[in-house]
């Protein structure tokens, strides 16, 4: 009799288990929808921070750049942006990883359509922003991106430049910045 009681618990138990997991893998993903209007959201509430520019227009890439850790150097950003965004969600980083794998054209991502992206190798830009993909969480209520901007440049060589990990946090349905992280920067010499 305590054989047959345990046995049925052990079923029992191991049903409620594979219920549990078949849900968590069943839990929905991002549509592209869904991702489509964050980013957009998103790279509008970028273009509009003027910490980004310091100006009203900015010249950006037509391009997404790989905001990734596609490096030899992988573990050490990896470790570097954990360390440095404590509120990230590992979701979202490695969401972030799996979009920055290559490059995409960035007009498809902006709402706006006043914005010209640039080709800096075409032209004789001064400056330039540039963005990576957006890396979001289930939930759709955080992001990370790469933000670089590139100055001095000429024909797509830059004297000095800088790249931050721009938080996102969406709350009462939009988006703010929560905390920009530096990542690299180059000066002139």
């Amino acid at each position: 009799m305590a054989t047959r009681k345990a046995s049925l618990l052990v079923l029992f138990v191991g049903v409620v288990g594979l219920g549990i997991l078949v849900f968590l893998w069943s839990k929905p993903k991002i549509t592209p929808a869904i991702r489509l209007q964050a980013e957009q959201e998103i790279y509008s509430v970028l273009l509009a921070d003027r910490s980004v520019s310091g100006e009203e227009i900015t010249p950006l890439w037509d391009h997404t750049t790989l905001g990734g850790f596609q490096e030899s150097a992988s573990e050490n950003g990896y470790q570097f942006v954990v360390d440095g965004l404590p509120a990230l969600e590992r979701a979202t980083l490695f969401d972030f990883q799996d979009n920055n794998l290559k490059s995409y054209p960035i007009k498809p991502f902006l709402s706006s359509t006043d914005i010209a992206p640039v080709n800096p190798q075409d032209n004789q830009q001064v400056w330039w922003v540039s963005f990576s993909r957006i890396g979001l969480n289930p939930s759709v209520n955080q992001a990370l991106v790469m933000v670089e901007l590139h100055a001095a440049c000429t024909s797509g060589v830059c004297e000095y430049g800088t790249g931050n990990f721009a938080l996102l946090r969406k709350v009462a349905g939009r988006w703010i910045i929560q905390e920009y992280l530096e990542f690299w920067h180059t000066h002139p010499t």
